[in-house]
């Protein structure tokens, strides 16, 4: 087993890093695996941010969610093969364990099962409410929808003197609502103006995420 050291209490986390395994550090940008690729390996997000996204039939790729440490990412389909691409978002720890035997894990520890369960099952229901955004708003309620799921679940303690951050650029924010960037750009701008959030290169920073939920689809689901 590598020597894993992280601050972590969750059991889900402590149990995977009790598996054989191998620590990464991945860069920013880095490519952890790519889609429809085979895998035998799955990974816990020990620190850092860990952007998934999805290539559809016509080329376009669009992320499919952004996970924070804690989190584990890179179960195959039943094809053996990887769903999304994996990508670093800035200096990131994993922690890389056989799929085996995280099998093994799961048929020995069922108390771990049902968070494995509730996990995938809340990114499930975020990716089924950004589609459902996508096919019934207009691109501020699209964009509304995505910062507050983003922000509700992944987001920290502001360090830019705002109530609460996510890691997300601008870019990523256009490519997960299906806009154009100075679309995306016109609209977090407006919303700067209004005191509603704030951003730098690397950041989403809310002020009022009671208001962006009223601009969002959460508001009539």
């Amino acid at each position: 087993m590598t020597d894993v050291q992280t601050s972590s209490n969750d059991p889900l986390a402590v149990a995977v890093r009790s598996l054989p395994g191998r620590l990464l550090q991945p860069q920013q940008g880095d490519t952890i695996y790519r889609q429809d690729e085979a895998g035998e390996h799955l990974f816990l997000i020990v620190a850092g941010y860990i952007k998934l996204t999805q290539v559809d039939r016509d080329g376009a790729e669009r992320i499919a969610g952004i996970l924070d440490s804690d989190e584990l990412f890179g179960l195959c389909g039943e094809n053996g093969a990887r769903e999304h691409n994996a990508i670093a978002k800035g200096r990131t720890r994993l922690y890389r364990v056989a799929q085996r035997d995280f099998r093994g894990l799961m048929e020995k520890r069922s108390d771990l099962v049902w968070p494995v369960v509730e996990s995938l099952s809340r990114r499930q229901r975020l990716a089924e409410r950004r589609l459902q955004a996508l096919l019934a708003q207009d691109v501020r309620g699209r964009i509304a929808t995505a910062l507050h799921d983003l922000v509700a679940h992944y987001g920290g303690r502001c360090r830019h003197g705002h109530e609460i951050d996510v890691p997300l650029t601008q870019q990523e924010v256009a490519e997960m609502v299906g806009a154009s960037r100075p679309v995306v750009s016109a609209v977090l701008n407006e919303w700067r103006r209004d005191n509603l959030l704030s951003y730098t290169r690397n950041y989403i920073c809310v002020n009022d995420l009671a208001t962006l939920r009223d601009l969002s689809i959460v508001s009539s689901s």
